[in-house]
């Protein structure tokens, strides 16, 4: 037996998975109670502990919920206002039936609702379990108008059976098209029929084959959809995700859980003598969500949870957003991946997979395939075959015997988009909501848990076809934690709603004003809804033609960002609200520097420009700059070495009310001589008071080139150092001034300094830097109204002389030395015991869970095949009972004659 080497196989991977695929920190996270005391959540509470459908009606502007005994209308806009419903519970008499059946009297002899399907503009289709008595019913949307309290009658419902589970606790999928409902569930009362079936038409009832482990089994549906590939309706399909037991890796590995898409004909109406009122067209093939390891290992993520379809330009080539977790007791793991129809489309347009008995492994079929290929919809195409019964005997047999094929469904980039594992919880339900945002169109991921808990991601694009995972929010929706069963969103009217057993929550899709009041911080956010409009971070508006900065790329510079409004970039950060200049050139800011008092920087403007009149680039084509930083000496500085010396460099205070830099020296004579100018507005600027407090917020910053070492989580008020050593500066005038004269920035210090142009390259170079510095920082201020003589501020900028440092003992530091040693190696010793017996436990819990579930699975086989016995004994039975129908017949015949002879020898007497 291999459990042990197995257990250490699947801990090592979890530990390599838990390094290689941290999640990024959230950009906001609140917990339950901040979000309803911030008022960012509505939540309407629910009695009945039982919640499994939420279905948006635009139109109607109503949100309709499908839970225990009630169908819920409530309003999209709050939903806590004037919610009505139509309770709609169990016959009595069948409640006893479940009860006497041993039942639960709660979580099962109930009409749980579990079908909730649109199935025009007035009405919907709903079904309940019915207390293990499957019940469905039409229902007028009109009905919740009536009165807020309303009640559905066992006489206004009909037959379920085959369009809802029995069991409550069953995963079930449906969908209404063309006004036939097409549904995954479990259709005896024992759950164990996995079924795909069509019904509510004018057509026969299809079904899959029944009893058949090749077609479904144990079969857990998630979603079913109407897809089509072509422009031919005759083609259109029905696609269905589940996960089921695979038969093609059972063996040595044990029972394994595959995920599955499967396809059918809408068209399509069952074979003439096999396969008669069953799908005659159904495939499947299996959806693989997996991270590639060292040496070829995969780990896989087996098991789906929920399955979202993103409509683009494309139609017939959506994306197909799938969300994953492991079916593995040691490693707890999530993904979320992504797949192409077209991949889809072509796994199903491959070899078929084939077993030629009980005692052989299933391998690719190698035989010919009948014509037309089985699975092909009937349509004028095929002229001799206008449907599925005039498929040849050959076809019908080939798909009924052969439903797997051999290529599996890859996600895009052959590995997941966002993955989460060794977190204390588990993925459940997703939802993708494509969002136009400035510079494109970006994919949000919102993704419910079973801890009640909502993130919010987007995955950015980066080199080699690779993406970035970002997490914008993580939400504490539900107070105590209950799984998320349902979720929705309403794009009208921009809300996210969530469903769980304590009721269903309403909150928005974004939180643009809680990223800053900073340009900087609302770009840093990178959240697709929100957007810098010069004042604050607001949503975007696609319809509103706005200058507005988006949020930032991988190696985006925020400063580049906030000011390249249109077309432009410029390296100093303008005043907000100022109009920023379409053209800037780079200019030299002073960083004190351990070698002088101060030393010129020159901060050449990236992005795309227009150029100066006469002025193009090399090869002839318009000018395009990028960043550059150059020293004093025309020396190309390096980003290690300017982040060493500067931390911020501008700084945007509210007392300043005048543009006092000119950034506008796009001139045709600019290219020749060094021309000096002024900047105006230094003698209207306003002297901040001297009892003005510190800025709360960083509005415009100078940072140099990209920081390509800053993380994501970082705000504004981590990159510069707010209110200390800070250079206050606004863009503004565009006229030059005379050459050689002094310029005083007007800020939060006085700056004296020259400005200069030497080329394309604009220079302010200032003397009193250090000082300036020295005067407005952080102790200065504090002190500036008390008493500042004390040791602490003495021993401020100060240093120790070196007779004041004791000599350090050579014998001390090699005893601390060695003994430093001695507990590292304890240590050590102590971390691979501990490891030991760590494997030891996994190895043997991860045997003992597989021997329990051995027998268990071995138990339910033992009574599916009792039941199977008993269904085929009836079924014997009955074709006995018919038999003897002629024999039953001939006996009363006998009878009659034995009358007629009675009677004649009567006579006779």
């Amino acid at each position: 037996m291999c459990w042990p080497q197995t257990a250490v196989l699947l801990a090592h991977l979890g530990f390599t998975l838990t390094g290689a695929w941290r999640a990024s920190q959230p950009r906001l996270q609140f917990t339950h109670s901040e979000l309803v005391q911030n008022g960012r959540l509505l939540m309407l509470p629910l009695v009945a502990g039982d919640l499994h459908s939420l279905l948006p009606d635009e139109n109607g502007r109503r949100l309709y919920v499908a839970m225990k005994d009630n169908l819920l209308s409530t309003s999209l806009d709050d939903i806590t206002q004037n919610p009505r419903k139509l309770y709609w519970p169990a016959s009595p008499d069948r409640v006893q039936e479940c009860l006497l059946a041993g039942k639960d009297p709660e979580l099962e002899c109930a009409n749980f609702l579990r079908v909730l399907q649109p199935f025009n503009q007035t009405h919907l289709y709903v079904c309940g379990t019915g207390a293990f008595n499957p019940r469905c019913a039409l229902v007028a949307t009109s009905i919740f108008q009536r009165s807020e309290h309303q009640t559905l009658s066992y006489s206004q419902t009909e037959c379920g059976k085959g369009k809802c589970p029995y069991d409550p606790f069953q995963k079930t999928a449906s969908a209404v098209v063309d006004g036939e409902l097409y549904a995954g569930i479990t259709s005896d009362f024992m759950s164990r029929d996995s079924a795909f079936f069509r019904s509510l038409g004018s057509r026969r009832v299809l079904r899959t084959e029944q009893y058949d482990s090749t077609w479904l089994q144990n079969a857990q549906f998630v979603r079913v959809a109407p897809l089509s590939e072509t422009d031919n309706p005759e083609d259109d399909k029905v696609y269905v995700f589940f996960t089921e037991r695979a038969q093609e890796a059972e063996g040595a590995a044990g029972k394994v859980l595959y995920s599955r898409v499967a396809r059918v004909c809408k068209n399509d109406i069952g074979g003439q003598r096999s396969l008669v009122n069953k799908w005659s067209t159904f495939q499947k093939a299996r959806m693989v969500c997996s991270v590639p390891g060292p040496d070829g290992l995969q780990t896989h993520f087996d098991q789906l949870q929920d399955i979202f379809i993103l409509q683009g330009k494309d139609k017939k080539n959506p994306l197909i957003y799938g969300l994953f977790t492991t079916s593995s007791d040691i490693l707890n793991g999530s993904a979320v991946c992504v797949y192409r129809m077209e991949d889809v489309v072509r796994a199903f347009k491959g070899n078929f997979l084939h077993k030629e008995g009980p005692q052989y492994k299933w391998a690719e079929f190698t035989g010919q395939v009948p014509y037309p290929r089985p699975g092909t919809c009937p349509s004028s195409t095929y002229g001799s075959y206008s449907s599925t019964r005039e498929y040849p005997d050959d076809v019908i047999f080939f798909s009924r015997t052969h439903p797997l094929l051999q290529e599996n469904v890859l996600p895009l980039g052959e590995r997941p988009l966002l993955v989460r594992v060794g977190v204390h919880y588990k993925f459940s339900k997703l939802l993708v909501d494509r969002v136009e945002a400035v510079d494109g169109t970006y994919d949000v991921l919102f993704i419910g848990t079973d801890s009640g808990l909502v993130l919010k991601a987007i995955h950015l694009p980066r080199e080699h076809g690779q993406s970035q995972e970002v997490t914008l929010e993580q939400l504490q929706v539900f107070q105590h934690k209950s799984p998320v069963t349902a979720m929705t969103l309403s794009k009208k009217k921009q809300w996210l709603f969530v469903g769980s057993r304590e009721g269903v929550s309403q909150l928005a899709l974004y939180q643009c004003e809680l990223y800053g009041q900073a340009c900087a911080e609302c770009c840093l956010a990178r959240d697709p809804y929100c957007t810098w409009d010069g004042h604050a971070c607001s949503p975007y508006m696609p319809t509103v033609r706005r200058r507005n900065a988006r949020h930032l790329g991988e190696d985006e510079d925020p400063l580049t960002q906030c000011v390249r409004q249109g077309g432009g970039g410029m390296s100093l950060s303008p005043a907000i609200g100022t109009e920023v200049p379409e053209m800037a050139n780079g200019v030299v800011i002073p960083v004190v520097s351990e070698n002088g008092p101060h030393v010129s920087l020159s901060v050449k403007c990236g992005g795309s420009r227009a150029t100066c009149p006469g002025e193009a680039s090399e090869d002839g084509s318009p000018g395009h700059t990028e960043n550059h930083v150059y020293d004093g000496e025309g020396r190309l500085d390096t980003a290690m070495a300017i982040n060493e010396r500067i931390s911020s460099l501008s700084l945007h205070t509210p007392w300043v009310t005048e543009p006092s830099l000119s950034t506008d020296t796009c001139t045709g004579d600019s290219e020749s001589g060094s021309i000096s100018r002024d900047i105006p507005g230094a003698a209207n600027a306003v002297e901040p008071p001297d009892d003005a407090p510190c800025p709360p917020h960083v509005m415009a910053q100078v940072w140099v080139r990209n920081v390509r070492g800053m993380q994501d989580s970082k705000s504004l008020d981590e990159i510069s150092q707010t209110c200390g050593g800070s250079v206050c500066a606004r863009g503004g005038g565009r006229g030059g001034q005379s050459e050689g004269r002094r310029a005083t920035i007007s800020s939060a210090l006085e700056l004296e300094g020259t400005v200069s142009q030497e080329g394309d390259l604009t220079h302010f170079i200032t003397k009193n830097l250090e000082q300036k510095i020295k005067m407005s920082s952080k102790p200065s201020l504090d002190c500036s109204d008390s008493d500042c003589s004390g040791p602490i501020y003495r021993s401020r900028g100060s240093s120790r002389r070196p007779a004041d440092i004791p000599p350090i003992d050579t014998a001390v530091l090699l005893d601390l030395q060695r003994h430093t040693q001695e507990v590292a190696h304890s240590v050590e010793m102590m971390m691979r015991s501990l490891n030991g017996t760590i494997q030891n436990m996994t190895a043997l819990s991860v045997g003992y869970i597989q021997t329990y579930r051995d027998s268990v699975d071995s138990l339910g086989e033992s009574v599916d095949m009792s039941i199977k016995g008993m269904y085929t004994l009836m079924a014997r039975c009955e074709e006995l009972d018919r038999s003897m129908q002629p024999i039953h017949t001939l006996a009363s015949q006998i009878r009659d004659i034995k009358r007629t002879l009675d009677a004649l020898e009567a006579i006779c007497k």
